[in-house]
């Protein structure tokens, strides 16, 4: 993708799990569960992306903000699946 003079693109730097009642609402789990199955806590696998924007003479990577949550946490209370 282009937008004025940066070339877009993004980069995958990891997935992670979330609830996927919490994703998708009132949407049944047999619709979404189709394309996103869920794993035994109810967790689908989401990814995790950053932009890199290029110019001619610049290059920046944009961070989506994920951090070190899931390390700080006990595994009672993780909401989110690590998926390394």
């Amino acid at each position: 993708m282009k937008i004025g003079k940066y070339n877009i693109s993004l980069i995958q730097t990891g997935t992670f799990g979330l609830d996927g009642g919490a994703m998708f609402g009132i949407i049944p789990k047999p619709l979404w569960g189709k394309t996103n199955p869920a794993d035994d806590k109810n967790r689908i696998t989401l990814k995790v992306q950053c932009l890199l924007l290029q110019s001619d003479n610049k290059v920046i990577l944009v961070d989506t903000g994920m951090g070190s949550y899931q390390d700080h946490i006990s595994e009672k209370d993780r909401i989110f699946g690590k998926k390394r």
